[in-house]
């Protein structure tokens, strides 16, 4: 038996997860399927940039991207899979640590 999508958002109201979840502004929802011993939700983060975690300064250059996976409590009797794609940042900072144009 193959999975059952039960939502697939599109545009920026689709996801009524926000109502509940306001910090999840910079999350895209993609799909939410029926597993059957499990419901999946796949997302991805959408911020366009962020703050170089050394020093400060905001970069929006991709470096690679990677999935993360969290199992929640049960809801509705099953548990949760949340498969989260998130972003990482290059620091363009020459004095940066952690910058790459050294």
């Amino acid at each position: 038996m193959g999975s059952i999508v039960l939502q697939t958002p599109t545009g920026e109201d689709a996801c009524c997860l926000r109502l509940f979840c306001p910090s999840l502004k910079d999350v895209q929802v993609l799909a939410v399927e029926d597993l059957g011993d499990h419901v999946l939700i796949a997302a991805r983060t959408v911020v366009p940039e962020t703050s170089c975690p050394e020093c400060g300064l905001p970069s929006a250059r991709v470096h690679s991207r990677y999935r993360r996976t969290v199992w929640d409590l049960a809801a509705c009797g099953r548990p949760v899979k949340v498969e989260l794609e998130v972003r990482r940042f290059f620091c363009s900072a020459f004095t940066c640590e952690r910058g790459d144009l050294r």
